[in-house]
């Protein structure tokens, strides 16, 4: 969308919905829930404690990513443009600019690691690399 007819000010926005079947993955997180679900990544000794991990990549049963992507760029000359001062009656040139923004909202990150298994909420603690998933991440940029 263009809201301003005579700026160049663009404002965008798409809802992604995806869903992956046979996703590949690697379970960095040693939580319950990997544990539970992937008990051939991990071998215990006799009285129960962990002994070795097997951190390689595995196909997971699904992921269900829900998202909005926004974007809102800018682009133009600054200041006003001075009258003609060249010979061949041309405007003179002018410095220009660009900037941009491009917020993510997750509204749902959701995995089944095997079919049956309990579904992760990537969104609300559960874990598959030790690290959380953020709910609204972006970027920007300018010149």
């Amino acid at each position: 969308m263009k809201p301003f007819a005579k700026s160049e000010l663009r404002i965008g926005a798409t809802y992604e919905t995806t869903d992956i079947h046979d996703g590949i993955q690697t379970i960095f997180a040693l939580t319950p829930a990997a544990q539970a679900a992937l008990p051939d990544l991990f071998v215990r000794d006799d009285a129960g404690a962990l002994v070795s991990v097997a951190y390689r990549p595995i196909n997971v049963f699904r992921e269900r990513r829900r998202t909005l992507n926004i974007t809102l760029s800018a682009n133009g000359q600054l200041g006003r443009a001075k009258p003609p001062t060249t010979p061949d009656g041309r405007l003179p040139d002018r410095p220009t600019f660009y900037g941009g923004i491009g917020p993510t909202v997750r509204f749902a990150d959701r995995i089944e690691l095997r079919p049956g298994a309990p579904t992760l909420d990537l969104l609300d603690s559960d874990t598959l690399s030790g690290g959380t998933t953020q709910r609204v991440a972006g970027y920007g940029y300018g010149g």
